[in-house]
């Protein structure tokens, strides 16, 4: 249950005194603690990491290629998720950044080179995040068709790790890999979006 915030007279009375250039200019200045707090987390990165791991140990052999593979699985599925909520909040608060800079008009200085920055950088992001989810997406289509492979031939007498579960689990490789060079580029291109933001909000200072 969330907890209930004490009334505050206050901060209401400050709140209300303000004028609305100066409201729509204090929602803008939330941007870019979000931008830092997304473009900082590693969380996506750390699942991505832990199924590349997963993939060696299946590769090196032995009994436990299935189980390895199923490890592969859910991680892959924990980073996909991850950069699915990573991309909602990253596009709420370009959308805040957007909304905020059409009411201040030229304070944020929509025309100028750190405006046209943050829009360039907040594209970039968006253009990794989405490369990330195709491979994470593709590598998990991979890794689930190698497990059906071995599910099929599970029980054969004298049948060792099928010819198409090692190509599988090679394409998964290659794609995954592929998967966490995107979710780099994400971090990268949020982390300058924060430096951008930064910079259209103090420009004028």
């Amino acid at each position: 249950m969330a907890r209930a915030r004490a009334y505050n007279p206050r901060k209401r009375e400050w709140e209300s005194s303000l004028g609305e250039e100066d409201r729509w200019m204090k929602l803008a200045r939330t941007v870019p603690a979000i931008l830092m707090r997304i473009g900082t987390s590693r969380k996506a990165i750390r699942s991505t990491m832990k199924a590349i791991s997963a993939m060696k140990d299946a590769k090196r052999g032995g009994e436990g290629f299935s189980d390895h593979m199923r490890h592969a699985s859910e991680h892959l599925d924990g980073a996909h998720d991850t950069i699915a909520r990573l991309i909602a909040t990253h596009a709420e608060a370009g959308h805040v950044f957007v909304h905020c800079a059409a009411h201040l008009g030229d304070l944020l200085g929509g025309a100028g080179a750190p405006w046209q920055a943050w829009k360039g950088h907040r594209a970039d992001a968006v253009l990794h995040a989405r490369d990330a989810r195709w491979w994470l997406c593709r590598s998990g289509g991979a890794v689930e068709a190698a497990l059906d492979v071995c599910r099929v031939v599970e029980g054969r007498s004298g049948s060792g790790r099928p010819r198409e579960a090692e190509r599988l689990l090679r394409r998964a490789r290659d794609d995954v890999s592929k998967a966490l060079h995107a979710l780099m580029g994400v971090r990268h291109a949020i982390v300058l979006e924060f430096f951008d933001a930064w910079m259209v909000l103090n420009q004028n200072r």
